[in-house]
């Protein structure tokens, strides 16, 4: 059997199939441009605004899907990198970095200022 299928481990997950750790990744980014953009939805002038709870609950929702994305992503890379020893994903790792901490700016209520 030639199919590509025929290699892998019947008990392995769908998350250790490479390009499907690339597409979380590519999603992970994705989504990560989308934070950057409605980050202006949470910053100084918009808090001023009558309507300043439905962006910052926008941004949150937007940041969380994001970081979901990450999160899989990071899980996918480093189950598969225990069957094959693929490189670590250090760019999924970093852009979590800068996620969580935009969490916790968010949650400080840091963006604000």
């Amino acid at each position: 059997m030639s199919d590509s299928m025929s290699d892998t481990n019947p008990s392995s997950s769908v998350l250790t199939i490479p390009w499907v750790g690339t597409l979380l990744t590519t999603l992970s980014g994705l989504s990560f441009l989308l934070v950057l953009m409605v980050l202006p939805l949470v910053g100084k002038a918009s808090v001023a605004t009558t309507y300043a709870k439905e962006n910052a609950r926008a941004f949150l929702v937007t940041l969380l899907i994001s970081m979901a994305f990450g999160v899989l992503a990071v899980w996918s890379k480093l189950l598969r990198r225990r069957h094959d020893h693929s490189p670590l994903p250090l760019f999924t790792l970093a852009l979590m970095a800068i996620l969580l901490m935009l969490l916790i700016a968010f949650f400080a209520n840091l963006l604000s200022i």
